[in-house]
């Protein structure tokens, strides 16, 4: 005679697992598995966020290209944004190549030393 025997919670065979499925009621559901030595709950939450906008794109906006999905949050755009702004000027970034590129037309010569575009050093 078979039964059934619940099992208990499984660790996760891979580091990163996506199950999907399609119930009888047409609802979908999304879900993830992780490896939690490697991914933060925060982290996992934001994939599935993203899971969740692409599926979104796919329902209201069929014909978008994948790749025009916007996958951040208003939050997340600004914290990156944020964070690949570099405020820090370095002055002697300019002094180094215009004192390289003196070196590189007198060793030459001739004609210029650097040229990016129209100005020509």
């Amino acid at each position: 005679m078979l039964e059934s025997y619940p099992l208990g919670a499984q660790g996760a065979q891979f580091e990163l697992v996506m199950n999907t499925v399609e119930a009888p009621d047409g609802t979908f559901h999304v879900g993830l598995s992780w490896a939690e030595e490697l991914f933060r709950a925060e982290t996992i939450g934001r994939m599935l966020s993203h899971v969740g906008q692409i599926l979104d794109a796919m329902v209201h906006h069929p014909d978008m290209p994948l790749g025009n999905v916007p996958l951040l949050s208003a939050a997340e755009q600004t914290a990156l944004q944020a964070w690949g702004c570099n405020t820090h000027r370095h002055a002697s970034l300019d002094l180094v190549l215009t004192s390289l590129a003196r070196h590189v037309h007198a060793n030459r010569g001739h004609g210029p030393a650097v040229r990016f575009g129209q100005p020509v050093v």
